[in-house]
């Protein structure tokens, strides 16, 4: 697996006085809800309380994450759009349970409270605080517990500040945040962080390898971001960030061995357009995350990374019912192991990545819905960098198929804390994981023993 490495010339003391000047600004928002459980993510009933209208008003298929016309204009609106009589602290809670069996049992080295096969879990549960703060400030905050790793953490969290302005004849939306991953801030569901699958198995195997851009920095960093959208149409973001020090990630719950290393230089860029056309609706951008990671910090090497994605989103919705979409994403990963030659953690100084994901979607009547997806992950061959693969590459790929059922979320709250539901049943099945078909680990075990049946249940209050 690529390792990520922390930025040159910084030591712990330092990056954690530089990280906490930014971070001031979230904890502001998040302490509430860090001082009782860590954080989550996803449609969020708070936002329901919020402004009086269904969870179908934002998401589609009524659960989310994938966002309406109407839910992006909310989330680019900073969480602010309210009702007079809204609850004046926007929280929200989860949980979410699993059952999970793989085609063959697993190996050992699993904890010892994880079965090596046919597990029922409590995946995790969470804690919001999401919403509207003040007229032209809100906050989406996560805190979760993992019921797998035992571990409670910060999670994907951003506060906002929005306000709508005029110029030329156009409208426009201008705002500023602070969050802890570079796309969660994002209002399309066609990117890794708000894609398909939204939810997955914490206790199957899963491969080793993915790209920067597909959560490589979620959590363990900080940075300020500013966007636009202009006529509801154009839509454009840039942001900066820095990790955090290890011993602000200990404060905040995080696994500090999940590091991506200390952060040098990382920019992030983002273009994209939507139309509607009728009963159409076409969706499209480009991508850039750019990253400097330096592995030891007591060692000047670094290594960087640069992904450059674009993706397009189509959805037509005949009626008010039934709603069918397309998503698809490519990300290109460039990477220089400048830190890992020098370590002996790897041979080639350049590699690359080469991520692809294909998902069609359909919601009847809001309520039953099928997903279907294709992904794909190829990059060169390193003997040292992927020396637990056979091939001594890290290709994966395979299928993925998620039937699920949202009863409620169709009409707008009564008493303001009905429950929201979504049960689904999901398979995945592998052609290749960690770089092969068969034998993947050199000890026998291949692609198709790691086939995953998932069965969950997400309860959202």
């Amino acid at each position: 697996m690529f390792r990520f490495h922390r930025s040159r010339g910084l030591n712990t003391a330092q990056a954690d006085a530089a990280a906490l000047r930014c971070w001031r600004r979230v904890a502001m928002v998040a302490g509430i809800a860090l001082g009782a459980w860590p954080l989550a993510s996803q449609a969020v009933p708070s936002f329901a309380r919020q402004t009086g209208m269904p969870c179908a008003a934002c998401h589609v298929g009524a659960f989310g994450p994938q966002l309406t016309d109407f839910g992006i204009l909310f989330k680019m609106g900073g969480y602010t759009m309210s009702r007079p009589d809204a609850p004046l602290v926007p929280l929200s809670g989860m949980v979410l349970l699993s059952g999970t069996r793989t085609a063959t049992a697993q190996p050992d080295l699993l904890p010892d409270h994880v079965r090596a096969n046919n597990n029922l879990k409590l995946d995790q549960a969470s804690l919001f605080l999401a919403g509207r703060l003040g007229e032209y400030l809100g906050v989406f905050a996560q805190a979760t517990h993992d019921g797998v790793a035992h571990r409670t953490a910060l999670d994907e969290t951003e506060l906002r500040y929005a306000r709508p302005v005029t110029f030329a004849g156009h409208s426009a939306i201008v705002g500023l945040l602070v969050n802890n991953d570079p796309g969660n801030a994002d209002p399309f569901n066609a990117l890794p962080t708000w894609g398909f699958p939204t939810v997955g198995s914490v206790v199957a195997p899963t491969p080793d390898v993915s790209t920067l851009l597909d959560g490589g920095l979620a959590t363990y960093v900080v940075g300020p971001q500013a966007y636009t959208m202009v006529d509801g149409r154009w839509y454009a973001a840039v942001g900066t960030y820095q990790t955090l020090g290890t011993a602000t990630q200990r404060r905040l719950g995080l696994d500090t061995a999940g590091s991506p290393g200390l952060l040098h230089g990382a920019s992030y860029a983002r273009l994209a357009a939507k139309e509607s056309f009728g009963d159409h609706w076409l969706a499209g951008g480009l991508v850039m995350l750019d990253a400097g990671l330096q592995p030891d910090r007591s060692a000047p090497d670094r290594n960087h990374v640069r992904d450059v994605g674009a993706d397009v989103s189509y959805r037509y919705q005949p009626d008010g019912d039934h709603v069918y979409s397309l998503m698809a994403n490519h990300i290109r990963e460039q990477q220089n192991h400048a830190a890992d030659v020098a370590a002996g953690a790897a041979d080639q100084l350049h590699g690359h990545l080469r991520s692809t994901s294909l998902t069609a979607n359909a919601y009847f009547f809001q309520t039953w819905g099928v997903n279907l997806q294709r992904f794909t992950l190829t990059g060169n061959e390193d003997d040292t960098l992927y020396a637990g693969f056979t091939t001594h590459r890290p290709d994966s790929s395979g299928t993925r198929l998620q039937l699920d059922w949202t009863p409620f979320g169709k009409l707008p709250l009564q008493g303001g804390w009905e429950p929201q539901l979504r049960v689904g049943l999901q398979y995945t099945a592998y052609d290749q994981f960690n770089g092969a078909r068969l034998n993947y680990d050199g000890a026998g075990r291949n692609a198709k023993d790691n086939n995953t049946t998932y069965l969950f249940a997400w309860l959202l209050f």
